[in-house]
């Protein structure tokens, strides 16, 4: 059944189609590489790929998809994207210019990866799902810094749901408004 949803992927007319959500784990790449090369999915908004052994070559067939600028929602949850991945995702080739949720939690990144989502070139991300990757004080600052309109009082908000980066943040948040 995979093969024949991938068939269907790759050939149907999805002009329509906002939302997508596919969990295979050995399809991963497949999948990211029919989604890239389907450009009759012009009108997706919330691309959804948790657990499908995603890497930077497969984020990378990603970014240059033209056709996914539209993009407001990125979840590439549980995969192994890696710190290039990550810098390709929020680099200037990046086609998602409106993208205002990217998820990221369990891809076993290192902190690093915190600093190079807060000097990236999505402005207008808004949540930031990171659970389970590595963090640290600077980097939650970095965010901070970035994305100046965090906090209760803005439209906008960043959530790094991490219980520990959420101290950090709140330290941070502080430590921009004194």
């Amino acid at each position: 059944v995979p093969s024949s949803a991938l068939r269907i992927l790759r050939e149907a007319e999805l002009g329509q189609l906002e939302r997508l959500k596919w969990e295979a784990p050995s399809l991963g790449g497949e999948v990211c590489e029919a989604v890239a090369a389907a450009r009759s999915m012009g009108a997706l908004r919330e691309l959804m790929l948790p657990s499908c052994s995603i890497t930077r070559e497969e984020v990378r067939a990603l970014v240059g998809a033209e056709h996914l600028s539209g993009l407001r929602t990125l979840g590439l949850e549980d995969n192994r994207v890696g710190v290039e991945g990550v810098e390709l995702l929020v680099g200037e080739e990046a086609p998602w210019r409106e993208l205002k949720s990217l998820h990221l939690q369990y891809n076993h990144l290192p902190s690093l990866a915190m600093r190079v989502v807060a000097r990236g070139s999505l402005t207008s991300l808004t949540e930031l799902i990171w659970g389970s990757n590595g963090e640290d004080p600077l980097g939650v600052y970095l965010l901070a810094a970035s994305f100046p309109e965090l906090g209760s009082r803005s439209s906008r908000f960043l959530a790094v749901r991490n219980k520990g980066a959420r101290g950090y943040l709140e330290d941070a948040l502080e430590g921009l408004e004194a």
